[in-house]
Parts: C-alpha cells; sequence; structure tokens
C-alpha cells in the first residue's frame, strides 16, 4: 500500500531487531523526512522572528509619529512607547506566532534527537547478529537432554 505524501507521518523510535535491514533503510528515510521538516520549522522560526521585529519597528514609528491616536497627550518616553508596543494586538499575534513556529521547531529537534538515539542501537544490534548473539543458549541455561542426546 502505497502512502499519501501529504498524510502526516508518525515517528517510530521502536527497532524490531529481527528485521534489521528494513530498520536501517527506514532510519534513512526517517532521517531525511525530519531533517526536512527541522529545516522547514527553522525557516519558519527566522521569519515569524523578522516578523516580529519589523511589527515592532512599525509600531514604534506609529506611535512617535501619531502619539495622540495611542492616547498619549504629550511626546511619550520610550519606556511608555515600548510598553504601549507590547500590550497591541499586533504585537501579541506576532508573538504567538513565533512561539508557535519555535514550538514546531522544538517538536522536529526531538525528532532527530529521537533517530540520533536509534541509529546506535541498530548499529549495536546488526554488531551482536553479526556475533550470533540472538542464536545462542543464555548463559546459565543448560540443556535439556533428550533421546537424541543418549
Amino acid at each position: 500500500m502505497k502512502r499519501n505524501r501529504d498524510s502526516p507521518r508518525v515517528l517510530n523510535l521502536k527497532v524490531d531487531r529481527y528485521n534489521l535491514e528494513r530498520e536501517c533503510e527506514r532510519l534513512a528515510d526517517d532521517y531525511g523526512y525530519w531533517g526536512k521538516k527541522f529545516a522547514l520549522a527553522k525557516k519558519a522560526v527566522a521569519k515569524a522572528k523578522a516578523e516580529l521585529k519589523l511589527t515592532e519597528a512599525e509600531l514604534t514609528l506609529a506611535i512617535r509619529m501619531n502619539h495622540g491616536r495611542f492616547g498619549f497627550a504629550s511626546r511619550p518616553s520610550d519606556k511608555m512607547v515600548e510598553m504601549k508596543v507590547l500590550t497591541t494586538e499586533d504585537y501579541k499575534a506576532a508573538t504567538a506566532a513565533l512561539t508557535e513556529a519555535q514550538y514546531e521547531l522544538d517538536q522536529y529537534e526531538v525528532a532527530l534527537n529521537g533517530l540520533n538515539h536509534k541509529r546506535p542501537m541498530i548499529e549495536q544490534l546488526s554488531y551482536q547478529h553479526g556475533q550470533s548473539y540472538f542464536n545462542s543458549r543464555p548463559l546459565g541455561v543448560k540443556r535439556k537432554r533428550g533421546r537424541e542426546d543418549g
């Protein structure tokens, strides 16, 4: 069954030790997918930061040019302008957009960190498989004598 490219992908950090070949292939595919999502989220954070800075500059300029429109009788001090900027709806919306973009970036960073931890697990399991670790009896378990053992 082919997966739709637009459907959301679920991050699976479990390792199927009985199907290491598939795990290796899937790990590379997952790195590509989540790495691209991380890069796009990082771009969105940079864009949101720039938008916030622009909003702050535009509001500061508007307050300085038309201080009467913003409720000031005389020319406001720098601190008063700063406080007024922080309380405007445009600034709050830009801050919320930045927070949301940062949250999404953090989620993708966690996904990539999980994949970074999955890789050594797959390497260790592959090594153990090559050494026939999973085929041998655990230490301390005695072999039962059957009819064929004599």
